[in-house]
């Protein structure tokens, strides 16, 4: 689960601290120095001062002004901390070999060539003294996450991991008790609500990582079902030792995701994910049907009974999700449907049979069990009738196992 704690532009201060007090102090000495140059040049039209008091003058404001701007060239381009600009590495060959050699040593690995930069980008965890040298190592677990995004914003989690803190500590009274883990944005701090015997497989914790990495000051505005069923969705497929099989809290929001997966294809949902920019769901669907706005009014208003509706008592009309799910048909494209193999058509009476013809039904009917009282059980019982779907989103190398075995196979 995210927690953003509103504190604006935190990061990016936190991260020139020491340069800002020297460039602050050179400010204000210029601003001095700049009215007394105002004042002279006004005494000098009022009694023609002699010109070698201004030239003096003039000259500490230049000389200052050069100083300012150096300072700042020299903070920002050769001595920054951070060498991630707009997700490109600026170091030199030379420091990336002594890197990549020092991080092969420490893990004994050999890096491939492919993956030196996010090598490079996780080395930022090294100096990071909040976290003990296995949980500095087991950070280099989130490699294959990286390497299979392209629009990861390298420079945010460049500081990220550099300030990163892991805790499992109790559960202060304000928090529910259905709640496990808080990752808080953007303090960069990770509280666990469980001991570490608890929590065995880290399924929390890696939770939690994904938070971290895909949470910055752009992406925190996105919708929360999209923000948790994505964190949830991605550590399935890359942490799990049962990938396909969604039983967590966020049940309904990972399967919802699939779903518009299904709709727009898995790349446009990523991007809007770890940009923050749902638009790019959005456009994709009304370019399919419909005119702009309305897939994010519907959309929107999922989003809404998401947070309400299955996270209290709050009720709503059962068919309210039911039209909104079936409103989402028109924007499925028909030659794009997929037969899905495995599904003996005669075990499966109580839901659409089209099921067997697409996922995206799959998942459409999936999520109608939730307009039950019992609703839980219902998702169960359509688990236990239907057959789990083996199909992979996101990790490159879930999907090639799955092609050497037989993918998108509905098991019981």
């Amino acid at each position: 689960m995210l927690l953003v704690i509103k504190e604006e532009k935190k990061e990016e201060i936190k991260e020139e601290k020491l340069s800002l007090e020297e460039l602050y102090q050179l400010i204000e000495e210029i601003k001095k120095d700049e009215e007394e140059y105002q004042k002279i040049v006004q005494e000098r039209k009022e009694n023609r001062l002699k010109n070698n008091s201004e030239i003096k003058v003039g000259n500490k404001f230049i000389f200052l002004s050069a100083i300012l701007l150096a300072t700042h060239i020299t903070n920002s381009t050769f001595l920054l901390k951070n060498p991630f600009r707009n997700n490109k590495l600026f170091m030199s060959p030379q420091k990336q070999k002594e890197i990549l050699a020092e991080l092969e040593e420490k893990l004994d690995i050999q890096i491939p060539l492919e993956e030196q930069e996010n090598y490079i980008l996780l080395n930022s965890v090294f100096s990071n003294d909040n976290l003990t040298l296995e949980e500095q190592k087991e950070i280099f677990n989130l490699l294959p996450l990286l390497n299979d995004n392209e629009n990861i914003n390298k420079q945010a989690l460049y500081s990220t991991l550099e300030n990163l803190k892991i805790d499992y500590t109790s559960r202060p009274d304000i928090i529910d008790n259905s709640v496990v883990g808080l990752y808080f944005f953007p303090l960069h701090s990770i509280n666990i609500y469980v001991s570490k015997e608890e929590d065995k497989n880290k399924d929390i914790l890696n939770h939690e990582k994904i938070h971290s990495i895909y949470t910055n000051g752009l992406n925190i505005a996105i919708p929360r079902f999209l923000c948790e069923g994505m964190t949830e969705l991605l550590e399935n497929e890359y942490f799990s030792k049962t990938p396909f099989l969604e039983l967590s809290s966020y049940i309904y929001e990972v399967n919802f995701v699939k779903l518009l997966c299904e709709l727009t294809g898995e790349d446009i949902i990523l991007k809007a994910y770890t940009t923050g920019n749902a638009n790019y769901i959005y456009d994709k669907l009304d370019s399919i049907y419909g005119s702009k706005g309305d897939a994010k009014e519907i959309i929107t208003k999922i989003d809404e009974i998401f947070a309400h509706y299955f996270d209290t008592s709050y009720s709503f009309s059962k068919e309210e999700l039911k039209n909104l799910l079936t409103s989402l048909e028109n924007y499925y494209v028909e030659e794009d449907k997929e037969t899905l193999k495995g599904l003996n058509e005669y075990g499966y009476l109580k839901y659409d049979k089209r099921i067997k013809n697409s996922a995206f039904y799959y998942y459409e009917n999936l999520l109608l069990s939730a307009t039950y009282e019992d609703r839980y059980s219902k998702y169960l019982d359509y688990l236990d009738t239907v057959g789990t779907l083996e199909k992979a989103y996101f990790s490159s190398e879930l999907k090639e196992k799955l092609l050497k075995e037989d993918s998108k196979i509905l098991r019981k």
